[in-house]
């Protein structure tokens, strides 16, 4: 099998040279939230709530808060870890806001050896993903995690 000039720095991956190398598929779950306000920029309460709930707002004024959501029936949060999300989204609906909430998985691979404890990081996200299946396509041995 001929490989790509740019995937040769790599075939020590699966060639042997360097042996213990493997993929470590990762599965992440992480969860999006967002406040739903019942009007834009969201009532008087609800801009009090949103002030003591998310972090970003408490060294705020009212004032500033105000204008932060001026016109934003949603205003997003962020991306979050699957706890963290439930922490943030119960305490914002104690104080009477109206969270959504949006899933979401990610799916990255990560070269690892097990040998050296070692891990390879290859900026480049087109080239990472060519390597990724030549690794595979060579038989490298793919471990299975959830984050």
């Amino acid at each position: 099998m001929a490989l790509a000039d740019d995937l040769h720095p790599y075939q020590y991956l699966w060639d042997g040279s360097q042996p213990g190398w493997g993929l470590t598929h990762i599965n992440s779950q992480h969860t999006g939230l967002a406040l739903q306000f019942s009007v834009p920029g969201g009532s008087a309460q609800e801009r009090l709530s949103a002030r003591k709930t998310i972090e970003e707002f408490k060294p705020l004024s009212i004032q500033q808060v105000t204008t932060r959501l001026h016109g934003c029936k949603l205003f997003p949060l962020g991306q979050f870890e699957a706890k963290e999300a439930r922490r943030i989204a119960a305490q914002a609906r104690q104080q009477g806001l109206t969270v959504l909430e949006e899933p979401s998985s990610t799916v990255h691979f990560l070269p690892t050896n097990l040998l050296s404890n070692r891990v390879l990081l290859i900026d480049d996200e087109n080239l990472a993903k060519r390597v990724y299946e030549a690794a595979i396509l060579h038989g490298v041995p793919v471990r299975h995690i959830e984050a």
